[in-house]
């Protein structure tokens, strides 16, 4: 009798230290990896079927880190992530980074076009953090970050 109840614990234990190995050992998900570490859900204009170079996620965690966002600064904030075409002006004045249009249609080519003398049209994400209960404009923190490259775009204006 102590045989085969000790024949049960082992396999009961084996069994259990097979599940925990392959929970362990499972990838976790970029959604599931952002919310862990920023505990936001962000939302998105971004529902299409097609992913740029640099994910949405990849994108909202480089953006949140660039403005030092963490979970507990995220507390009572949302957060935003568009997808959209921007234009750098590079041209004499120099005036920042803005948004041109939000994106819906899956681009061909997400390579960066120069316009001589004037700027740099890209396609970014428009990562834009604000109150939850009372929005304001502009936004408590706004960046654009490159779809292609995951760099972020100088001097960015919040729509």
């Amino acid at each position: 009798m102590k045989k085969i109840l000790l024949t049960i614990a082992l396999i009961a234990i084996l069994a259990f230290s097979v599940f925990l190995s392959l929970s362990l050992n499972s990838p976790i998900s970029q959604e599931a990896h952002f919310y862990i570490k920023f505990g936001v859900v962000p939302r998105s204009n971004f529902a299409y079927p097609f992913s740029p170079p640099v994910s949405m996620y990849r994108a909202l965690q480089i953006g949140l880190e660039s403005q030092d966002y963490d979970k507990i600064s995220l507390i009572g904030m949302s957060v935003t992530a568009d997808f959209v075409y921007a234009f750098t002006d590079t041209g004499a004045f120099v005036g920042g980074t803005g948004i041109v249009r939000q994106v819906a249609t899956p681009p061909t080519n997400y390579s960066y076009t120069i316009v001589a003398c004037a700027g740099v049209y890209e396609y970014a994400w428009a990562i834009t953090i604000n109150h939850a209960t009372n929005p304001s404009n502009p936004p408590v923190g706004f960046c654009l970050v490159d779809a292609q490259t995951g760099s972020l775009l100088p001097k960015p204006i919040p729509p």
